[in-house]
């Protein structure tokens, strides 16, 4: 089931960032390591919400 859906939500990486499996979220946001599965918004209504790094 992971695979299945991560393949719409995160085509290069399925299980997460370099496929780490990771299921790990905080309070103020989720890695992008963490299956796509639960925070991916791409058609897709995620359970943990996912912010873009802010380095300014």
């Amino acid at each position: 089931m992971v695979e299945k859906y991560g393949k719409r939500l995160y085509e290069d990486h399925v299980l997460g960032y370099k496929n780490s499996q990771l299921l790990f979220g905080l309070e103020h946001n989720t890695p992008n390591n963490t299956l796509p599965i639960f925070w991916s918004e791409k058609d897709w209504n995620p359970i943990f919400k996912r912010y873009g790094k802010n380095y300014g």
